[in-house]
This record gives C-alpha cells, structure tokens and sequence, in this order.
C-alpha cells in the first residue's frame, strides 16, 4: 500500500511539474507569439522612463475636485481621471510648462486671479515708474509674486505635490490597454490621448513593430511622472510600477529593459541606486537614450544668473530682441526693446537677472525633480544657494548617487549583470532649437558640446569634449570622433555608446537613435563590434550624423494615400524610392537627408497633396510701421550701442 501512495504521490508530483508551467505560459503570452523576440528567448518588458517634457499633464474642471463628484475614490485615482482625459475633459493640456492664461480662456471664473492681477498691476506700476525716474524700483517680491502666480500649475508645495486638479496619468498598463475615448472625434476616428502622446513624443510604433510583431505593443510600458515633483518618490513609485506589470503582463515577463530618455536618466539612477541588486530592481538591460546622468552645466548659469560674455549686446540687440519677438511678434519684440534703452544697463541687467533668479528659486531649487540638473562638479558650489531644507536633503541624497555614477554602474554591470547602454547627440552650443533659445544667454552656451541641452559628458558618461566648434590639439593617447571635437577614450561604456553629430536633444525624429534602441532594448546588439559591418543584419555606425524626419511624415503619408487612386510618373516614383531607401537607412547623412526631404515635398506641393507654406502679406500701414520701428532699432544699436540712452 504504501508503494502504492508513493507511486501515486510521484505521478501526481510529475503531472503538476509539467502543467503548471504549461497553464502559465498559456495565459501569460499573447496570441500568436511563437518564440521570443529578445536575444535570451526569455521575454522582457520595455519600460520607457519619460524625459522632461515628454509626460503631459492636464488640468480638470473644478467640478471633478468635490468629494462627491465621483461614485467612488476621487478625481486622483486612475478609474476616475482617465476617462476624462481620453474624452478630451479637461481644462488645459501642457508637456513642461502651462501659464495661467489657457486656463482662464477656458474657465471664466479663473480670470479673476487675484494673486495675478495685482501682481501685475504691480509690475506695471513699477516698471513705468522705473522709466520715469531712469533707474529701476522693481522690487524683487514683485517679480517673484508674479512669476510663482503665472506658472502656478507648476509650482509645487512643501510635500512636493502640484495643485489641486493636474494630473499627470500614469498607465499602469502595457500600452496596448490604454484606454480610448468613448466617441469618435471630428475625423470620425476613436483615439487614444495616452497613446497619441506617448507615440509624439516617442515614435517607436515602426521600429517596435518591425522586431516584436503585430502585438508589440503588449511588451511596452511608459513610466509618465511631472518633471515638477519629487525624484525621490519617482524612484520609489518606478519600484512599484515595475513590481505591478510584473505580477500580471501578458508576455510572462519577469524581467525589465529601462529605456530612460533624457531627464527620465535621473530617475533611472536613483531607482538603481535605491535598488541595487536585480533581486529588487529586476532589471536585465539599461538603453539610455540622450539621458541626463550628470546634469547639465546650463544649470549652474541659469541659478547665478551668469550670461554670455557679450550679455550687454544680447540685451539690446540680438537674443533679447528674438525672444521677444518669438514670444510677441514682429515688431513687438523690437518695440519692447527699443523701450528697454530708457533704463540705465546695470538697472536692465538688474531686472533680468530678477526675472531669471526668481525663476530658478520657483521652479528649481524648490522643486526636487529639477535639482537633478545640476552636475556633481557644480553641486558643491550652488548648494548654498538652497533655502529648502526638505528639497536639500533629497538633492544631498541625489547628489551621493550622482558622485559614485561610475563606480555604482560597474558593480552593477559586473556583481548584478546588468548591461548599459547609451545614445547620444552633440555637436552643437547649448539653445540653437526653438524650445531652448534662451539656453543661448548663459555663459556656457557657446563654451560646451551638446545636443542643444544637455552636455555630451552627461549623455555619454566619461566623455571628454571641448567647445563644439573646436579640435582637441592634442591627439596622442585620444580617441577622437570623426571631426575631433569629443574624446571618448574615457567614456565609461565606450565600446556601448553611439554619438549623432550635430543631433539636437528632441531626437524622436531621428529613426535611426530609435532603432538602435529598440535593437539595444531587445539584446540584438550589445556593443559597437556587434554593429559595425555594413553588409551585417544590424549596422550602426558608432559615429552617425543627426535626422530630422519631420517635415517628412505628412507628405510622406499623403503621397502614398495618393499613388493608390493616382498614377505618378517615372521621376516621381523615382524619388519617392530613393526618400523610403533614406528612411530605411541607418547612416545618416544630415545635409543630403534634408536635400532629399524638400525635394520630396517639393513634388508634393506641386501635385496639391501638401500646401506650400506661405506667410501672408503684411498691410501698407503693417509694413509701413514694421519699416518705422526697424530704423529706430537699428538707429539705436548705432548710436548706443549695448547700452542704455542715458548711459555714458
């Protein structure tokens, strides 16, 4: 008898060995997948860590903010907010910063500010005043007041929470369950606002597809956070993301890639720091993408109001005047600057750097997810400059992380078996895009090598550079680029690390960096050796040239839409061949890609597809007005020079 209990016990034992697993599997991975897509034929998840500005957030009606305004929970809680932003209800959407004023459009009773309307009021007074007497009375509460009220949904408070009513959705989720809004929009199209805005701001939907399959999407997870928060609980909330999609994926994954963008790099090293063992981070691969390890040197600029070598003519002639006219118009923006030349220069610099040090208190040094921006070189220094003590001890715990950045990667690389990888841009001074522009007034704008924002030595660790538009001098012992102006022989992961030239930071235009991530993301490829054959499966140059697919994509897709009720000519096809042979290209070549591009919508707008751009003629009394102001501009710049009319 007891054979028998035993034999039966064995074989009950067996069937269970062989089930379980099978059952799992069953229910773990979606239909139709045969064999994994990553190199360990184990699968993943692919968890993007966002960049600044790459989550968006929304503002709600005050109506949702009441207690009972939901059968269950309040308006912070997923099952609450989420249809009402895949519905389109909300009062305002922004990816970084949102004044007041959309808000006020939308919400009448918003108007009456009375913070901002006397703060205003304020300003307004002094300044006339401070031309009056031709010397500035602006005081520096005023400034600050003002400010702290126009970006008030950015502001955080002293538990580093935004206001009442913004939400930045976090979808707990693979992005394949997103939700949809519940009716089509003006184009009949039922869309996904959490889709949509994660494929704007990472267009990966072609290249994931193209290695995961038609269900690629069930293998990809975004970790959206403010980048007005906490760094701190941002690391802990990644813990438990990361803990939850791998409780319940439909790919069986018990494993994660991180892919942090930008900004997201700062949460990604915290996050291993905190964790460090892949029993508790469970992390298999980190594909860094233009990621913020070590800050960047605008950052100290930006908090001691140190500007550009040639500051006095950027105040009255050149940066000032084209970022007043980028936010105003032509000729607002020289108008303003023509009224500034009544102050005296040292009261102009004064006020500016009231506005720019207000700015950075309000929105940096309170808030800890921005203090991530300063490098480990500068924080010593600029620590001093923190009257926060609870934002201190979050950014002294941040800044123990960012000093031992080297030494923390290696153990992991090495005891945990966690590999790294990283892309990155540079080639440029800090400001040349239209997001950054007034990046261009600090010192350090023309002094660094970078991808418009952030250093190369902070988006490749270890990296050594001098001023984008020089040479090293000393070659011996170095490992240059191609056009000399960045070392990497020192580069911590050097031979896993890939450069764009002249590539600004948004790069989720260039298909190649793209690419390379996801082949990074899926273990495909694991260093530039495993790359660098032209006639291999995969081939990424370790040094590539910038792209910008924009302009491309709507003539592109209009075209094809064309050519399926339309015959085109031989030239047309032609052309049409050689722009999709550029696209599936991984070498760029950033001036000839642009060549291509126009040529491409050149041909489109002379089919009707796209519209020709064209600005409308100004009015006589426009033009006549614009031609009055311009004289005095100049004239001023002439006779002044880079000072005011009542300096000597």
């Amino acid at each position: 008898m007891k054979k028998l209990i035993s034999l039966i016990l064995c074989l009950v034992m067996l069937i269970s060995i062989i089930a379980i697993p099978a059952a799992a599997k069953e229910t773990k991975v979606s239909e139709g997948t045969i064999e994994s897509a990553f190199a360990e034929g184990k699968d993943s998840l692919i968890v993007f860590v966002t960049g600044i500005g790459q989550s968006k957030s929304y503002l709600l009606d005050d109506k949702y903010l009441k207690e009972d305004s939901f059968e269950n929970g309040t308006w912070r809680d997923y099952e609450n907010y989420a249809p009402l932003i895949a519905n389109g209800d909300r009062l305002a959407r922004w990816n970084l910063l949102e004044p007041i004023f959309e808000p006020m459009g939308k919400d009448p009773k918003k108007i009456f500010d009375l913070k901002f309307i006397c703060g205003a009021l304020r300003l307004v007074t002094e300044l006339v005043l401070s031309f009056v007497v031709g010397r500035s009375v602006i005081q520096d509460s005023t400034v600050y007041n003002l400010l702290e009220s126009v970006f008030k949904y950015n502001v955080v408070d002293e538990n580093f929470e935004l206001p009442d009513g913004v939400i930045t959705p976090r979808y707990v989720c693979p992005l394949s369950e997103y939700p949809y809004a519940d009716e089509p929009n003006e184009e009949g199209l039922i869309e996904s606002e959490g889709k949509n805005a994660f494929y704007n701001s990472i267009p990966c939907a072609e290249a994931a597809e193209s290695r995961l399959g038609e269900n690629f999407e069930d293998y990809l997870y975004c970790f959206n956070y403010s980048p007005f928060s906490n760094t701190d609980k941002n690391a802990e909330d990644l813990h438990d993301f990361i803990e939850t999609i791998l409780a319940d994926n439909k790919v069986g994954a018990d494993t994660v890639v991180l892919v942090p963008m930008s900004m997201g790099a700062s949460v990604a090293s915290l996050y291993l720091y905190k964790y460090p063992t892949q029993a508790e981070n469970h992390v298999i691969r980190v594909v860094s993408v233009v990621g913020c390890w070590n800050g960047s040197d605008v950052a100290k600029d930006l908090i001691t109001c140190n500007y550009v070598d040639d500051s006095a003519d950027q105040f009255y002639h050149g940066l000032m005047t084209d970022l007043l006219t980028e936010a105003m118009g032509n000729p607002y923006g020289k108008l303003i600057t023509i009224a500034l030349r009544f102050l005296p220069k040292s009261e102009l610099r004064g006020f500016i750097d009231q506005v720019v040090s207000s700015l950075a208190k309000i929105l940096v040094l309170n808030t800890p997810s921005l203090t991530v921006l300063i490098p480990d070189y500068d924080y010593p220094e600029l620590r001093s400059y923190f009257d926060n003590e609870k934002v201190l001890e979050i950014a002294d715990e941040y800044y123990q992380a960012e000093s031992t950045l080297k030494d923390r990667l290696e153990k992991l690389t090495n005891e945990e078996g966690i590999t790294f990888s990283f892309i990155s841009g540079y080639g440029g001074p800090f400001g040349c895009h239209t997001d950054s522009n007034a990046f261009k007034f600090m010192n350090s704008a023309f002094k660094t090598n970078s991808d418009n924002i952030i250093n190369i030595s902070s988006t490749a660790p270890g990296t050594q550079f001098v001023p984008f538009d020089q040479k090293f001098d000393d070659e011996e012992g170095r490992e240059l680029s191609p056009e000399g102006s960045i070392d990497i022989s020192g580069t911590y992961y050097k031979d896993s690390t890939w450069f764009f030239y002249n590539q600004t930071h948004e790069l989720e235009d260039n298909n190649t960096a793209l690419k390379l991530a996801v082949d990074l993301a899926l273990g495909n490829i694991k260093t530039v050796s495993d790359c660098d054959d032209p006639d291999g499966e995969y081939y990424y140059p370790q040094f590539n040239e910038a792209r910008d697919l924009d302009p491309l994509y709507s003539p592109l897709e209009k075209f094809e839409e064309y050519i399926e009720d339309h015959a085109i000519t031989a030239d047309q096809l032609d052309l049409y061949n050689r722009v999709i042979a550029m696209k599936d290209s991984t070498v760029n070549n950033f001036e000839e890609d642009n060549a291509l591009i126009d040529e491409f919508r050149a041909m489109t707008d002379d089919l009707g597809i796209t519209e020709k751009s064209e600005e409308k003629d100004p009015s006589k009394v426009e033009k006549a007005l614009t031609g009055i102001i311009d004289f005095i501009y100049e004239s001023s710049y002439s006779i002044f020079g880079a000072k005011g009319y009542f300096d000597r």
